[in-house]
């Protein structure tokens, strides 16, 4: 056995124990850890992140386990390593092909550059929850590590990992523009997909109305149903006109690799996505709550799922179901924190962590 292969069964392992704990404490109370109790699970949360940096950043090469890992060693050693660094503005991806060729000329090697991109991706989601939910860090910490793609994203597609990890900072932030303008354009120049969850933020940040984007969402699943694939070959036409050839190869392109994904409805993809849909949908129509930052959140994920939906045929449609499967955690978790849920919202809290936590066990029993 490889040892890359128990990668995934010790990280869920470890999340899954950690929640055990945290569950144990939020079950039991009414009111807000504060004090010493809090500031042990501060303490907690933070060694979970190094740990989960050290843990992933060092892991071995696979290209069996982790995908793109290995086909971006061997471009390190193709192209890269010992070349004199040219910064070149014109790739696909400036900031991270940059850095890449950076990386290569001064012979740092790939397993400190892999070391890096871990620090990235969860110190930056460990800032966003910090600044979401300063009492209740760790429980949203957690909501983000066992998150059905978190795994995936931070050891296959690392770099559209990193790119959503930056954009997540940039919405935590969008109080504070000198703040949120830099990470929106750090997430891009990481990864150019990054280009619809900036315009998913703009939009929510002009037009607020919570309601309008839910029923959107309900008609995309509609359209999806019926198999209306017109509006993917829309995106894809948009995504060539604009130069993005990747983009349009995902919609449109076919597993002539053998990647494996699974295209056609996915009832799975649906019925996890459509979770903050409904939490989304009861806390605005049956608790009445009004709240301009969970609003922007909810319409992110919103007008980003509703475009998901409308390609949900394309070859490599969980990639594309990523952008917005990235805020999933933070939506979820919102109201019940941050709003007026009740006197049990805690323990109601800690039972939907096990449930988001028992789903993604069990998408992994299923499918590998």
């Amino acid at each position: 056995m490889e040892v890359a292969q128990l990668y995934n069964p010790i990280y869920l392992l470890i999340v899954t124990l950690f929640s055990i704990q945290v569950y144990g404490k939020y079950n039991k109370r009414v009111n807000p850890i504060l004090g010493m109790q809090k500031r042990n699970l501060d303490g907690e949360c933070l060694i979970l992140m190094f740990f989960m940096i050290l843990f992933i950043g060092l892991r071995p090469v696979s290209g069996r386990y982790f995908g793109d890992m290995a086909n971006y060693v061997a471009s390190y050693h193709a192209f890269y390593e010992n070349v004199p660094f040219i910064f070149n503005p014109l790739t696909e991806n400036p900031l991270w092909d940059n850095w890449w060729a950076l990386w290569g000329s001064l012979c740092l090697g790939t397993e400190t550059f892999f070391l890096l991109s871990a620090a990235v991706y969860f110190v930056c989601t460990y800032i966003a929850c910090r600044k979401w939910f300063p009492n209740d860090t760790f429980i949203v910490y957690l909501f983000f590590l066992a998150a059905f793609s978190t795994f995936s994203y931070t050891t296959n597609g690392c770099k559209a990992g990193n790119a959503a990890a930056l954009f997540l900072v940039a919405m935590a932030y969008r109080d504070k523009l000198y703040v949120c303008i830099p990470f929106l354009l750090l997430s891009l120049g990481i990864h150019h997909s990054m280009k619809l969850p900036i315009v998913a933020f703009i939009l929510a940040s002009l037009y607020k109305n919570p309601k309008m984007y839910l029923a959107v969402w309900g008609m995309c699943v509609l359209i999806s149903l019926a198999h209306i694939t017109w509006f993917q070959n829309l995106f894809a036409q948009i995504s060539a006109d604009n130069g993005d050839t990747h983009g349009a190869n995902y919609l449109l392109g076919s597993d002539a690799n053998g990647w494996g994904g699974k295209s056609g409805f996915r009832f799975d993809f649906v019925l996890y996505s459509a979770m903050p849909i409904w939490v989304g949908y009861y806390a605005i129509y049956k608790k009445k709550i009004k709240s301009a930052s969970y609003s922007f959140i909810l319409n992110t994920y919103t007008i980003l799922n509703s475009v998901w939906m409308l390609c949900m045929y394309a070859e490599f449609t969980n990639r594309i179901a990523y952008l917005s499967w990235f805020i999933y955690p933070f939506v979820l978790i919102y109201p019940l924190i941050c709003e007026n849920w009740g006197e049990q919202k805690y323990r109601t809290l800690s039972k939907i962590m096990l449930l988001h936590l028992g789903f993604t066990l069990f998408m992994q029993i299923i499918y590998y």
